[in-house]
Order: C-alpha cells, then structure tokens, then sequence
C-alpha cells in the first residue's frame, strides 16, 4: 500500500469521525433552539442571563449585566463559549448583537478528542456550512480568514472540503492565505486533491498557489495526478488535464519521484 494511499484511507476515516461530530454539533445547535440545552447549563450567573438577554435581542439589558464586569471571552462547562452558544442559535441578529458588545470572533474554542485537548475557532465551525451571511459577519467583525485549529487547518480547506465555492471566494477575498500549510505540510491546493476536489486545486494553480509542495507522507499534487493516470480503474479526465499541463508548464516533474524519494527532498528542504 502506497503512502499516498495510506493517506487517503486515514482522510476517509477522519471524515467519517468528522461526519459524527457535525451531526452532533447540528443536534445540539437544535436542542438549544428548541430549549433542551438552557444557557445555564453550560454558563453560571450573570453570563446565562447575558446570553438569554442577547439571544432576545435585549441591548439594554444586555449592556447592563455586561457592565457588571463580565467576561465574553471564557469557557464555559464542556469549554464552550459565549459566542460559539450564540452562534449555534442561527440567528444572524443576535450573533451581530454578541459581536458588537465585545465578543472576540478569533477566541478559540477547546474540546477533547482522541489527541486530547484540541481547539478550533468560530470561523471553522460556520466556513463550508450554508451560512454565507454568518460567515461574512464574523470577517466583517474581524474574524481572521487564516485562523487555524489543532491540526492547523485553516476555514479555506472546509470550504474547499464542503465543496463550497462560495465561501471559497469569499474567504479568498477575505485575506485567506493560498499557501498557508497544515501540520502534514499541505496547502489548499495539495489538500484538495487529498479530497478529490479537482476543480479547487486547478483553480487555486491558475491563481498562483505553490505547485511543488510535498506532504509528510512524500504526497503531492504530480503523485496524485499521476497515480490517477497510472490506474487501469479511474480516469484522469479534463480537469486532472488541465492540472498536469500546468504542472509540467510550472516545471513540475512529472513523472514525479516516488513518495519515498518525496518524503527525502522534503527532509532535506527542511534543513536548509
């Protein structure tokens, strides 16, 4: 089995986890609208009342329990946070109220997974989704359109994931950096052909991305294209075309190496 396949089965799988915690994520976001999960079971006094009182639409009351001292930016029981509670709301007016009155759209959210304490940040849990205004409002607000989570993947890859163009352009636009990489050495360009987005990767060329990069397994977008076009099972099609023509007009090898030859020129780029 080859790294770059290795690769792929543990994206599948890491998919399938993050399938499950979306679908928990949407649950609760219903359960609280539908009042099963109170503010005041994640927050203590004032903050369960400031957050009712924001949920409401209630400035002034809002602004006096704020004015008490309170503190927007914490962690509550299961480490959510203020904000992350308003958000999971869906209401844009709210969200906006929250925002104005102090919240940070950059302040992590913690939670416990296999690796142990992770974080994320509020523009990943709405980048991808079907909440284009919600995802403007936080930019608007200052939400940083690099922002990362533990495994230092920035709102770009769930957009490009979510095979949602929209965002893709908005975050681009935004400031979101094309060649900013995740802890496996990949930009958006090389993650997306790690989740057979195509079209993002030949898109995200044509705009200048870095065409050379090699993940930690020795992938990259010349193997990928390559091992698509070797196979007796799948078709490059126009787009795969598209890419490898530009690849090779980069001055992109191809062939490529082969990932174990990869994974020594990027040990090597690494100590230079």
């Amino acid at each position: 089995m080859t790294s770059d396949l290795q690769q792929r089965i543990l994206w599948i799988l890491m998919c399938l986890g993050l399938l499950i915690l979306l679908t928990g994520c949407l649950q609760v976001g219903t359960a609280m609208n539908n009042k099963q999960f109170p503010a005041d079971q994640y927050f203590d006094e004032p903050m369960a009342s400031f957050l009712n009182a924001v949920k409401g639409k209630d400035r002034q009351r809002a602004q006096s329990i704020l004015d008490q001292g309170l503190d927007l930016n914490i962690n509550g029981r299961e480490d959510i946070t203020p904000l992350l509670w308003i958000i999971m709301q869906w209401d844009l007016q709210a969200t906006e109220l929250m925002l104005q009155l102090g919240a940070d759209p950059n302040f992590p959210v913690k939670y416990t997974d296999r690796l142990g304490v992770s974080y994320t940040q509020p523009l990943m849990f709405v980048a991808g989704g079907n909440s284009t205004p919600l995802l403007k409002l936080l930019l608007q607000y200052g939400a940083d359109p690099n922002s990362t989570n533990t495994t230092n993947q920035r709102p770009l890859f769930k957009a490009i994931s979510q095979d949602n163009w929209e965002h893709f352009e908005i975050l681009l636009a935004a400031g979101a950096d094309m060649d900013a990489v995740d802890n496996s050495g990949r930009n958006a360009a090389l993650y997306a052909v790690y989740v057979s987005g195509y079209d993002f990767s030949l898109n995200l060329l044509q705009r200048g991305a870095a065409p050379n990069l090699i993940s930690s397994t020795g992938g990259s977008i010349a193997t990928n294209i390559y091992d698509i076009e070797s196979s007796s099972r799948r078709q490059l099609g126009h787009v795969g075309e598209q890419i490898k023509a530009l690849l090779i007009e980069k001055g992109i090898p191809y062939p490529p190496p082969t990932p174990a030859e990869q994974r020594e020129i990027r040990a090597r780029l690494q100590t230079q």
